[in-house]
């Protein structure tokens, strides 16, 4: 509980409004960044696996002689997966 039992009734600060206060722009754009790249780092076995199941939609249907499915989705598969990489 923040203050209480204090004679002097000062405001305890925590360590994140403390680095809030000094670093502000900084400190939430690091925050930001953190959680776009746990976001990019927990998704991208699912993107993974949808590039396989997409793999294995167009060797099916070659070998059925339907027809395959858009290159264009593997592909954004495959650029989707490099940019959460970086």
């Amino acid at each position: 509980m923040v203050g209480v039992g204090r004679e002097d009734m000062k405001r305890e600060v925590g360590i994140a409004l403390s680095l809030s206060d000094t670093f502000a722009w900084d400190f939430w754009m690091a925050g930001v960044y953190k959680l776009v790249g746990d976001l990019a780092q927990t998704t991208s076995p699912l993107v993974t696996r949808q590039i396989i199941i997409f793999v294995q939609e167009s060797y099916n249907a070659n070998r059925a002689g339907e027809e395959m499915p858009s290159i264009g989705r593997g592909v954004g598969f495959a650029v989707l997966l490099f940019f959460m990489q970086m």
